[in-house]
């Protein structure tokens, strides 16, 4: 998750020093894809999943790993990381929600799932592709019953 974060985080510094060192991160995080490329065509990985904010995929970063195929705007793949409301309501169980009403102080259970939406915002890939809401987030938010 977030591959990108050890490069990102030092060149929001924005100079010769922050370069120096996300040169050296990318190094590391290149010869780590190149060992999962080689685990791969062993057939010890049949299937990995990289997350990251960052259009890295093209750099030479993913030399040792250039068969990575980039899904993040494919509307096929929209769902895969998030929960829709759909499966929101249908995973957990109504009380739940209920009892989430009460703690937080609202009377209407439409008025409940457009705070969450605005609150937690969703995410999407692409125009057209479906809002989907962080899991985490979700449980977070059923568990702790506080926005």
């Amino acid at each position: 998750d977030e591959y990108d974060a050890p490069i990102v985080k030092v060149m929001e510094a924005l100079n010769v020093e922050a370069m120096r060192t996300a040169e050296e991160n990318r190094d590391v995080l290149a010869s780590v894809f190149s060992v999962l490329k080689s685990l791969s065509q062993k057939g010890y990985i049949a299937f990995e999943f990289v997350t990251g904010v960052t259009k890295l995929a093209k750099t030479s970063l993913f030399s040792g790993g250039n068969d990575l195929r980039d899904i993040s705007r494919r509307k096929d793949f929209a769902m895969i990381c998030g929960f829709s409301w759909d499966e929101v309501q249908a995973t957990f169980q109504k009380e739940f929600f209920e009892e989430l009403q009460k703690d937080v102080g609202l009377e209407d259970e439409m008025v409940l799932r457009e705070r969450i939406m605005w609150w937690y915002n969703g995410y999407s890939w692409g125009e057209g592709a479906p809002t989907v809401l962080n899991p985490h987030s979700i449980c977070s938010l059923l568990q702790e019953r506080e926005f």
